[in-house]
């Protein structure tokens, strides 16, 4: 009985470290796979390199306007007045996602798997209300 026993045990143990090496072997080609993370870069705000990047949303797309957005966002609340459409036109340039009187959007590459744009919204006056970067 004890053989039996010393056996199953020894079997159990082998199985359990085949287990905890399968496990070792899938989490480090996940990470291999996955690729390094890094944070992402912030860039200042910068009109004609904003108007120069023509962003896509094809997968992997890097863009420089996603890294302007945050600090573009903060520039264009902050200002006082806010600016009208015809400032922001001339700032961004015409909107390559869509163009209504309330909302403009611009493409601002990916994030993951979903398309980024940078979205205006202006009041009834035509002056800006919100700006921000938004995931579609």
């Amino acid at each position: 009985m004890k053989a039996i026993a010393r056996a199953r045990l020894a079997s159990a143990k082998i199985r359990l470290l085949d287990l905890t090496l399968i496990g070792i072997a899938i989490a480090a080609l996940a990470a291999v796979l996955a690729g390094p993370y890094t944070e992402p870069v912030e860039l200042a705000f910068e009109a004609e390199r904003w108007r120069a990047d023509h962003a896509g949303c094809s997968l992997y797309t890097t863009s420089e306007r996603k890294q302007m957005s945050r600090d573009l966002a903060q520039k264009l609340l902050a200002a006082s007045p806010p600016p009208a459409r015809a400032e922001v036109e001339r700032m961004l340039g015409t909107p390559d996602a869509e163009r209504s009187d309330r909302t403009w959007r611009y493409r601002a590459g990916t994030s993951t798997m979903d398309c980024l744009t940078f979205t205006i919204r202006f009041d009834d006056q035509g002056r800006l209300r919100a700006a921000y970067l938004a995931q579609h």
